[in-house]
């Protein structure tokens, strides 16, 4: 069992469960519920699910890599490509949250640590499954 690998899943299970319950109530329902267009809605709840999936999915990578369920070969292109997306995640919501009006958008814009948490531990586990 790859240590950095079972970190790695222990965190997305955790983006998981924070981005179906807190995201949904905090996002999701106040957006459905307010005055504008139809189609963004459509637009942003089509694009909270395709987040989902890919959060869902990645979990599923990273926990079938820890228990090498998969092997280092098939895994490594999976779990780069994972590793790569919460990366690149967490550096836009960096970007966003420095770039916004919020008064501490850090703290209201946290998972960005979740996503680079991700990131790291899962190119260690791929550094060391080798």
């Amino acid at each position: 069992m790859n240590l950095f690998y079972s970190i790695a899943a222990v965190i997305c299970l955790c983006a998981c469960v924070s981005h179906f319950y807190f995201g949904y109530r905090r996002q999701v329902v106040p957006m459905l519920e307010s005055p504008f267009d139809l189609d963004a809605k459509t637009s942003l709840v089509t694009t909270y699910h395709g987040v989902s999936v890919f959060l869902s999915l990645s979990t599923l990578v990273i926990i079938a890599c820890a228990f090498e369920v998969i092997s280092s070969m098939h895994g490594f292109g999976l779990v780069l490509f994972i590793a790569m997306n919460y990366g690149i995640l967490g550096i836009w919501q960096i970007y966003i949250a420095k770039m916004s009006d919020l008064e501490k958008p850090f703290k209201s814009q946290f998972q960005w640590m979740l996503y680079m948490l991700i990131a790291v531990f899962s190119l260690l586990g791929l550094y060391t499954s080798h």
